[in-house]
């Protein structure tokens, strides 16, 4: 339970350092309440951003800065045949590898806080991008994905292998198998792992908290 106003919760926020969004601190933001989580969030408020992003902020590039049309929630591009939805990959380091191409699950799901998943069991791995505001978090999403979910769920001709005191199971019931699961990525972070978005074909690349901040605007 919050136990602060949003205008003191702000102030504590931008106490000692300045927004890398911005560039600015508690008067250049407004304070939202994330929706069924509680928790407050600091909204960076229209038209306080100057073209650098401010002389605090990271040099954050987004979807706009390449040009690229975002007149809707889907990333779309002029195409001869119709407009076509825009990809959305990740790519970062991992050690001393370079990661490219890495399948985003939610791009902009929550506030750009990007965690890596690495699932094993063969001889390359799979890596994926999943948004979350927690670990916990990570996994519910990554088993939700139709897609890439089937990777950790257990089969039902394969309970009898899971006995019910070692059992884990994801957000909405199933059964799961995280032996393979490794998430990357610092708890209390807006950016747990640093990654970069790279939409469509476009050779610059920026970064999650950008993609969410323009949905968000």
């Amino acid at each position: 339970m919050i136990d602060e106003t949003p205008e003191e919760w702000v102030e504590r926020l931008f106490e000692f350092e300045f927004c890398p969004e911005c560039g600015g601190d508690a008067e250049d933001h407004e304070v939202c309440l994330v929706p069924g989580i509680g928790d407050y969030f600091a909204r960076c408020l229209p038209g306080r951003e100057s073209p650098d992003h401010g002389g605090h902020a990271a040099p954050l590039k987004g979807p706009a800065d390449m040009g690229i049309d975002t007149a809707g929630m889907g990333m779309t591009n002029p195409h001869p045949g119709g407009e076509r939805p825009m990809k959305i990959t990740a790519s970062c380091k991992l050690g001393d590898h370079d990661i490219k191409d890495i399948p985003v699950l939610n791009p902009g799901g929550w506030f750009g806080k990007a965690w890596l998943l690495e699932i094993g069991g063969s001889y390359t791995p799979l890596f994926l991008v999943v948004e979350a505001d927690t670990i916990s978090d990570a996994i519910n999403e990554l088993s939700d994905d139709p897609t890439f979910g089937p990777q950790i769920h257990v089969p039902d001709e394969d309970l009898g292998d899971y006995p019910e005191d070692d059992r884990r199971y994801d957000g909405s019931g199933r059964v799961i198998d995280l032996d393979w699961v490794a998430i990357h990525g610092r708890e209390g972070s807006d950016l747990p792992y640093s990654v970069e978005y790279h939409v469509g074909d476009e050779p610059v690349a920026f970064d999650p908290r950008r993609f969410a901040a323009w949905q968000f605007n």
